[in-house]
């Protein structure tokens, strides 16, 4: 289990879990500061759709007539979302996907709260999923993944746009997509 919460460690505190752990490396994240830094997240604190582009705003439309979301449960993304997180992997390079049995694991081990679960379907077709960690006012998006055969629908926008009025307008709450350093 990862934990997306912000830590504070000591060089001290990373060397004696990376003793204990036996892992290569330690990644962890602190929180988001004021100051300027060569680490940078990716976050969603507003939302202001005149700021968007003509055409992201089509695509964004273009999703939402075409699919819908709903908010899931884990159980039936465990019995439901291989076929879909296949399909994703089809897309990367030099990336191999966790079994079935390894995917439902995985899935089944993260279940109930900070956990909630998203998916936009195409009819009644699963086109993607998101995997959210909720934490206070702060919703870390921390797996995402789409059937590329759905994207010419903007399932992807559709879903995005979805999780920005669920947590961002309706219940004033951050999103956290990830990090990056620069």
């Amino acid at each position: 289990l990862v934990s997306t919460c912000f830590v504070e460690l000591s060089q001290a505190e990373a060397k004696v879990l990376l003793k204990e752990s036996g892992a290569l490396f330690i990644r962890y994240a602190s929180g988001p500061c004021e100051k300027e830094t060569e680490w940078w997240y990716v976050i969603c604190d507003k939302y202001e759709p005149h700021r968007i582009s003509k055409k992201t705003r089509e695509n964004i439309n273009r999703g939402i007539r075409i699919c819908s979301i709903k908010c899931i449960e884990a159980e039936w993304l465990a019995e439901n979302g291989y076929g879909c997180y296949l399909e994703a992997f089809s897309r990367y390079k030099n990336a191999t996907p966790d079994s079935e049995e390894v995917f439902r694991r995985k899935i089944l081990s993260m279940t109930g709260r900070p956990f909630e679960y998203w998916a936009v379907f195409v009819k009644d077709n699963l086109a993607g999923f998101c995997q959210c960690i909720v934490e206070s006012s702060d919703v870390y998006t921390s797996v995402s993944k789409y059937n590329p055969d759905y994207l010419k629908h903007r399932s992807a926008y559709a879903l995005i746009t979805n999780l920005i009025n669920h947590y961002v307008i309706e219940h004033n709450m951050r999103i956290i997509s990830g990090s990056r350093s620069i």
